[in-house]
């Protein structure tokens, strides 16, 4: 990946965005499942068609959870000084309320995209993954048993999910990355 460039370009050019984003989708996803995975086709709905060396084919569907969504213009594309990073203190009294609050936004976005597969306007002739990129810095106060707890409570719900193969959920952690596995 790039790392020549800037936040402001990122965030401001979507293709600039989403090519970072499914690199880094592939490097969790091949990683996760011994694969080859490559992009195949890039498109819209699902974003990308990715193909491995058997002729396997998937689509990938990008998208990214914000504490809100105010935090982009505000957080996000602005310089900071020293290491280009805003300093988010861990406060124990508020910790549980915003944790709680950020899962609920993954679950919105993870409805709506389902909602969006549902209506009929994704090409689903081969299974979707959801890649959601957290692109956060409340999350990073989130940790792993916090995650794995998120996982394991929320389990029923995710077995019932049929328009997705997986949700990657991508920039958490030590690990950056937690796999929710769908139907």
């Amino acid at each position: 990946m790039n790392n020549n460039i800037s936040k402001e370009t990122i965030f401001s050019n979507k293709d600039i965005r989403e090519n970072l984003e499914i690199k880094m989708f592939l490097m969790y996803y091949n990683e996760q499942h011994k694969s080859d995975y490559t992009i195949l086709q890039k498109r819209e709905r699902p974003d990308y068609f990715i193909k491995d060396s058997k002729g396997n084919i998937l689509g990938v569907e990008l998208s990214s959870v914000y504490k809100d969504d105010k935090v982009v213009g505000s957080e996000h594309k602005p310089e900071h000084v020293g290491n280009g990073l805003l300093d988010i203190a861990f406060d124990s009294n508020t910790h549980e309320g915003i944790r709680n609050h950020y899962f609920k936004r993954i679950f919105g976005k993870i409805n709506d995209k389902r909602a969006k597969v549902k209506s009929g306007k994704y090409d689903t002739t081969c299974p979707i993954i959801l890649s959601l990129y957290l692109n956060d810095y409340y999350k990073i106060h989130i940790d792993n048993s916090e995650w794995e707890l998120f996982r394991n409570i929320n389990d029923a719900y995710f077995s019932q999910i049929k328009e997705f193969k997986e949700i990657f959920l991508i920039g958490i952690r030590t690990e950056n990355y937690l796999v929710l596995t769908c139907g």
